[in-house]
């Protein structure tokens, strides 16, 4: 397990010095958090993440959003995550429920369904801690028979893509637990991607996630060193669903249609939701014309699920 950890420093520490290493002057020396007034909340409407999933052979890039509205569990007032997910990964569309102590500069997150551990709130970013400080948290996956505890050691600042300066955390798993290494960058939370820092023992299922990119209102901030937003691979093919289904014209005001080259697949429904998770309209296709009235709803922005008996695809899409 001592050979395994030093082989993961080993390895972490070659791929963040390629991932950043086009961005060196991104970088500043580190610095005393504590001497940091301002703080740039985890939580905050227009912010969306875009992860890859890698595992068994197969990439795939799914989009994260936090809800524009509040969501109360046993008196507690939380905000959704919702999912952009055409791989059908999360069927419901929602992720989890996410809170913030912006006093204290912690995140908890509250997972909507858990097969293998009850549901609870975890504590999912600590934006608080200094160099030397240990932490315990839980993502989405957490791991179940070693501690999910880090310790910082050390904290710099990073440029995003508009200038702005953001803290950035350096942390390595606590004596030999089998997590990965990891960096939390804030505002914008860990490289592994949004709700996936802590163990989750991904190291023995073959699984790894990266964060890809991350926006605000649209505007990207964040892209790693793959150079790309979208990573999608099949059996070692790769495939991108945004340019074999997309819906147009896109901002709509009237009418949505779906723009297919993959003729071995029909959709006969849609469902669409907005950003607080709410079901607004669903329909049926009729003799495979697709067409979407949206002439109804609201100015805003709109995820768009359309659906057969096997397989869904999501899509986000604006509304004027």
């Amino acid at each position: 397990m001592i050979f395994f950890t030093s082989f993961a420093v080993l390895i972490f520490s070659l791929v963040f010095t390629h991932a950043v290493g086009d961005q060196s002057d991104n970088f500043t020396n580190p610095e005393n958090h504590n001497s940091r007034q301002s703080y740039s909340p985890f939580i905050d409407n227009g912010k969306h993440w875009n992860v890859m999933h890698e595992g068994y052979g197969e990439k795939r890039t799914i989009e994260y959003y936090i809800s524009t509205q509040d969501t109360t569990i046993n008196d507690t007032v939380y905000r959704k995550v919702l999912v952009n997910d055409q791989y059908n990964y999360y069927p419901s569309g929602i992720a989890g429920f996410i809170r913030e102590d912006t006093a204290e500069r912690r995140v908890y997150f509250r997972p909507y369904y858990a097969e293998w551990h009850p549901i609870h709130d975890g504590l999912l970013y600590d934006f608080s801690i200094d160099v030397g400080d240990t932490v315990d948290v839980y993502g989405l996956y957490y791991c179940q028979t070693y501690s999910n505890a880090y310790k910082v050691v050390s904290i710099s600042t990073i440029e995003l893509l508009n200038g702005e300066q953001r803290t950035l955390w350096d942390l390595h798993p606590v004596e030999e637990n089998v997590q990965k290494l990891d960096q939390w960058i804030e505002g914008v939370g860990s490289i592994n991607g949004v709700l996936f820092p802590g163990c989750y023992e991904m190291a023995t299922i073959s699984l790894y996630l990266e964060l890809l990119c991350y926006y605000e209102d649209d505007v990207k901030l964040y892209m790693s060193a793959r150079d790309t937003c979208f990573v999608n691979w099949t059996s070692g093919v790769q495939t991108n669903m945004q340019h074999d289904i997309q819906p147009y014209p896109n901002p709509v005001s009237n009418v949505l249609y779906l723009a297919t080259v993959c003729e071995s697949e029909r959709f006969n429904a849609y469902e669409i939701y907005n950003l607080s998770g709410l079901k607004v309209a669903e329909g049926r296709f009729s003799d495979h014309s697709y067409t979407i009235p949206v002439d109804i709803l609201r100015s805003g922005m709109y995820l768009l699920r359309i659906k057969n008996e096997s397989n869904a695809h999501n899509f986000k899409f604006i509304k004027n």
